[in-house]
C-alpha cells in the first residue's frame, strides 16, 4: 500500500513540475504524438465544412439548416453541464432561450478514421441564456459522423469552461 502511494506521489511530483502536467491550461496539446494543431486530413473536409455551417445556423437561429446538421441521436453537453438532445437543443434555440452569438473554434486537432471525424480544440462562444449574456473560452469534442444518406452530421459536442485569465 505504501509502494503505490509513493508511486502516485513520484508522479504527481513528476507532473507538477513539467509544463506537460498543466497543459490543459495552455493553447496547445499535451501530447506530442496527436496531429497537428490546424492540419486538417483531406477525408475531414466536408464534414468540417458541414460543421461551418451548422455553427453559422445556431448563431442565425435557422432551426432546419440545425436539424439537418445535427444527428438525430445527438448528445450537446453545454459548458454548464446541461445536457440536451436534438429536440431539447432545437425548442431552446427556437424559443430564444439559447441565442448563440459566437462560436469561433481554433487550434483544432482533427482525427478521422472511416465515417467518424473527432474534433478537439479551443472554442470562444459568446450566448445569451436567461441569465445574460455568457462570453467564455472553453475546450471543445465534436463527433461528427456521416448519416446512411452520406451526409456529415453532428453527433456529439461536449465543452469545458477554461478558467478565466489572471486579472
Amino acid at each position: 500500500m505504501k509502494s503505490s502511494r509513493y508511486a502516485f506521489l513520484c508522479i504527481g511530483i513528476a507532473m507538477l513540475g513539467s509544463t506537460q502536467g498543466f497543459a490543459w491550461l495552455q493553447d496547445k496539446p499535451a501530447s506530442t504524438t496527436v496531429p497537428k494543431i490546424d492540419q486538417v486530413p483531406k477525408s475531414a473536409e466536408p464534414a468540417l465544412e458541414a460543421d461551418k455551417l451548422r455553427r453559422a445556423a445556431m448563431i442565425s437561429a435557422d432551426i432546419e439548416k440545425i436539424s439537418a446538421l445535427v444527428a438525430d441521436d445527438l448528445v450537446y453537453t453545454h459548458s454548464s453541464g446541461k445536457v440536451d438532445d436534438k429536440k431539447s437543443l432545437l425548442d431552446a434555440i427556437r424559443a430564444g432561450s439559447l441565442d448563440y452569438e459566437k462560436i469561433e473554434p481554433r487550434n483544432i486537432i482533427v482525427r478521422a478514421k472511416g465515417g467518424t471525424v473527432v474534433v478537439t480544440g479551443l472554442v470562444s462562444i459568446a450566448v445569451k441564456a436567461p441569465d445574460g449574456l455568457k462570453a467564455f473560452d472553453a475546450r471543445f469534442t465534436a463527433v461528427h459522423m456521416r448519416n446512411k444518406d452520406g451526409n456529415w452530421q453532428l453527433m456529439a459536442w461536449q465543452t469545458t469552461r477554461l478558467p478565466e485569465p489572471p486579472k
